[in-house]
């Protein structure tokens, strides 16, 4: 994530003291489904240090890996694509408009 979105991102949350920050961290098919999960959490954990790092406290952060068992619609279970890192931010109003960082 760009330190640009990450600040917006941050900046977002300060203004919004019911914000909450939910990073999930995924991982594609390939290998055994323990390591996977254990992989994606820390996947996870990376990317919400930037988001600390930005200035969201940690008590309003939540570290989730998903491993395998959410890939993308439409790919593939072992596709690259799959390992990847989503940031939701939850709690304000307006955030059911899909808001993307």
């Amino acid at each position: 994530m760009p330190s640009d979105a990450l600040e917006a991102l941050a900046a977002f949350v300060a203004r919004h003291d019911e914000a909450t920050v939910v990073v999930e961290g995924h991982a594609d098919g390939r290998g055994d489904e323990r390591d996977n999960l254990r992989l994606s959490y820390a996947r996870a954990r990376r990317a919400a240090r930037h988001v600390r790092r930005a200035g969201v406290p940690d008590a309003r952060i939540t570290v989730r890996g998903l491993g395998e068992f959410a890939p993308l619609e439409g790919t593939a279970t072992h596709d690259a694509a799959n390992r990847r890192v989503i940031v939701r931010v939850a709690g304000p109003r307006g955030c059911e408009e899909g808001r993307t960082w």
